[in-house]
C-alpha cells in the first residue's frame, strides 16, 4: 500500500522572494532575506515557509543541504529560548512536588493507621486481662464455696467414730431422723431429780 502525497497549503506564495528570498543565493544574502522576513512575519510563519520549501526540494541534494542550513540557523538566532526549557522545568517541579505531596500524604496515613492499630491492641488487651481476671475471681470464689461445703481432705481417711447419742427429753425416744419421738411407757422413765436411795425408802 503505498502512501497517498502529503499536501501543503501555503498561503502568500511570494511573501520570502519579495524580500529578497532565493535558494540559488549565497548564505549571507539568504540569512539577510530571513532577517527582514523575521522581522515582518514572526518567527513561526518564516519556519514554516522554510520547512514547506525543504519539503518539496528534499530529493535535491544541493537545495536541501541549504535549506537545512537556513532552518539550522533560524532555530539558533530566533527560536524563543523559554518554550522547551520551561516546560521541562515546569514538569520536573510539578513532579517534585506530586512526589513529596505524595510522600508527605502516606507517610502520615501510615502513621495514623499505626497509630490506631495500637490503640486497639492496647484496649483489647485490657479487656482480655479484665475478663480473664473476672473469669479467675469467679472461678476461686466457687472454688472456695464448694471446699467450704465438702471439707475433706484429700489422700487421707476419714476417722469413723461412734454416733453421739441423742439427748432427748423426759418421756421421749430418739427418733430415726434428728427429732425425738415420745416414748411407748412414759411412766417407767425416771424422773429427774429424785435420788434411788429415797425410792427404796419408800418402797419399804
Amino acid at each position: 500500500m503505498s502512501r497517498s502525497p502529503v499536501r501543503i497549503k501555503i498561503k502568500n506564495i511570494n511573501s520570502l522572494s519579495s524580500l529578497g528570498y532565493r535558494i540559488a543565493f549565497s548564505s549571507k544574502d539568504r540569512q539577510n532575506a530571513l532577517e527582514k522576513a523575521v522581522n515582518k512575519y514572526g518567527y513561526l510563519y518564516v519556519m514554516r515557509k522554510v520547512n514547506a520549501i525543504y519539503i518539496f526540494n528534499k530529493n535535491n541534494p544541493k537545495m536541501s543541504k541549504k535549506l537545512v542550513a537556513d532552518k539550522k540557523w533560524l532555530m539558533k538566532n530566533y527560536k524563543p529560548k523559554s518554550s522547551r526549557k520551561s516546560r521541562k522545568t515546569s514538569r520536573r517541579k510539578s513532579s517534585r512536588k506530586s512526589r513529596k505531596t505524595s510522600r508527605r500524604k502516606s507517610r502520615k496515613s501510615s502513621r495514623k493507621s499505626r497509630k490506631t492499630s495500637r490503640r486497639k491492641s492496647i484496649k483489647s488487651s485490657r479487656k482480655s486481662r479484665k475478663t480473664s481476671r473476672r473469669k479467675s475471681r469467679k472461678s476461686s470464689r466457687k472454688s472456695r464455696k464448694t471446699s467450704r461445703r465438702k471439707r475433706t481432705h484429700v489422700g487421707r481417711p476419714r476417722k469413723v467414730g461412734r454416733p453421739k447419742k441423742r439427748v432427748c427429753g423426759p418421756g421421749e425416744e430418739p427418733g430415726p431422723t434428728k427429732k425425738c419421738k415420745p416414748r411407748k411407757h412414759p411412766g417407767r422413765h425416771r424422773k429427774p431429780g429424785r435420788p434411788r436411795s429415797s425410792r427404796k425408802s419408800s418402797r419399804k
